[in-house]
């Protein structure tokens, strides 16, 4: 029998990696099990249910507005921030809704090599996943 549960993270630093954003976990349920004995209940990342638990536009909006502009905005007030995204469908459709934000993405079909999420990022977390939330402190 093959394991069908399936979990997507979502990860974000800023160029030289010295701030970490807390990664957002997309799942299928919307009351996870996993988190019923966590402190009040609620998950310690960021988690958001999604049928298939994959990244949509409404997912990568609500990524977007409820954790990567507040997080930003408090580190960096309205100083100009540029967000590189790869060039994935959820993203395109993304839009701005501050000033100070500005959004690029990556041209399509760039190799990991254009990639900076995947020079390691990634791999790190996944080496360090026994305790993911202690990664990004």
């Amino acid at each position: 029998m093959v394991a069908k549960e399936r979990i997507t993270l979502m990860v974000c630093t800023n160029s030289d990696g010295t701030h970490k954003l807390p990664p957002v976990a997309i799942g299928k349920s919307a009351k996870p099990q996993c988190f019923r004995d966590a402190p009040n209940g609620s998950p310690p990342i960021p988690y958001k249910s999604q049928k298939n638990a994959w990244m949509d536009s409404e997912t990568a909006q609500h990524w977007f507005d409820e954790c990567f502009r507040p997080e930003v905005e408090s580190i960096h007030g309205s100083d100009p921030i540029l967000l590189i995204w790869d060039n994935a469908p959820p993203h395109v459709h993304v839009e701005s809704t501050s000033p100070s934000i500005e959004i690029k993405l990556l041209p399509e079909n760039l190799t990991s090599v254009y990639q900076p999420m995947d020079q390691g990022v990634i791999a790190a977390l996944k080496v360090r996943s026994m305790n993911v939330y202690d990664f990004y402190q």
